[in-house]
């Protein structure tokens, strides 16, 4: 089973060190947890006082998300203050089609981005001591799978914190580095968007 991962596309214009570097940082995406898990990562993010980059992402994996009231609300700010493109993007493995959002570099320079980045940077979102996380993550699972479901729902959510905490830090690592990028290349064009892999 592939995954879902969060990446940067680029125009390939020649050879050169930058290039090369958009390459490299293309090489690390960050992966998506997605239904087929049976939790909603993007919900967490939200019920964390987390916006911006559950938004850049859930629209950059398909712009229907854009029906959830929270997702239309910062999506509508944030392309007032980016250019974000929207296209049709086949999916290579099976010709599925779907409408995304494409988020230029830019959105990286707002600072509502910047200070989600460093929560997601700053270590675990999720506390297995605090009864909140604990119920979030309760609601976050859509779905068990086989051996889940024989297991106490405390030791699934558990399971679940930890997972969850590693994909988010993953996406903040991704974006600190694509970050780092995007400060030392400031004319470097590149996009985000979503990809089945």
């Amino acid at each position: 089973m592939g995954d879902y991962i969060f990446t940067i596309c680029y125009k390939w214009e020649d050879d050169s060190e930058i290039e090369k570097e958009l390459y490299a940082a293309a090489l690390y995406p960050a992966r998506v947890i997605d239904e087929r898990y049976g939790i909603d990562e993007f919900e967490v993010m939200f019920k964390k006082g987390l916006r911006y980059i559950p938004t850049i992402f859930l629209t950059a994996f398909k712009i229907r998300w854009l029906m959830r009231s929270n997702v239309r609300v910062v999506y509508n700010k944030l392309k007032r203050k980016v250019k974000v493109e929207v296209k049709d993007r086949c999916h290579d493995t099976d010709n599925y089609t779907a409408r995304r959002a494409f988020w230029p570099c830019e959105v990286l320079d707002l600072k509502e981005v910047q200070d989600e980045v460093g929560v997601l940077t700053g270590g675990a979102l999720l506390s297995r001591d605090k009864p909140e996380d604990r119920k979030i993550v309760e609601q976050a699972i859509k779905w068990l799978g086989e051996d889940e479901r024989k297991m106490p729902i405390e030791e699934v959510v558990d399971r679940n914190i930890g997972f969850l905490n590693a994909c988010i830090q993953g996406i903040g690592f991704f974006l600190t580095r694509s970050t780092e990028f995007h400060r030392k290349h400031p004319d470097a064009r590149f996009w985000f968007y979503v990809e089945f892999d």
